[in-house]
């Protein structure tokens, strides 16, 4: 999958927390460098706190666009530019390409479906 392809949503924030290399422990839980975190209470692509922690941790530049083409759009960038009609998308999407580039491996989007 494209990272241009993401948007809101439970497989977005499960790439974002693999792509943190949490593991994940059970159906419910995902381990991480702190201890578990419920999986349903991981919810970064929703523009939560979560998600503005990427930014610090993995050290994104975020730039708000006027682009032509659409009302609002924000770009994210750590080591790759990533776009959405959202700020938090973008976050999570540079998180993601940060790790695999501008796609996503079969073999790690078979552990998020």
């Amino acid at each position: 999958m494209k990272i241009s392809e993401l948007e809101q949503g439970s497989i977005t924030d499960a790439l974002v927390a693999l792509a943190q290399e949490w593991e994940n422990h059970s159906s419910k839980l995902w381990l991480t460098d702190d201890g578990f975190m419920p999986k349903k209470s991981y919810t970064p692509s929703s523009g939560n706190a979560q998600t503005f922690d990427l930014i610090e941790k993995f050290k994104i530049n975020l730039n708000y666009v006027d682009h032509f083409l659409e009302d609002t759009y924000w770009v994210a960038n750590s080591r790759t530019n990533t776009g959405s009609s959202t700020p938090a998308i973008s976050i999570c999407k540079a998180v993601i390409a940060s790790k695999w580039g501008d796609e996503i491996p079969d073999e790690i989007m078979e552990k998020v479906r």
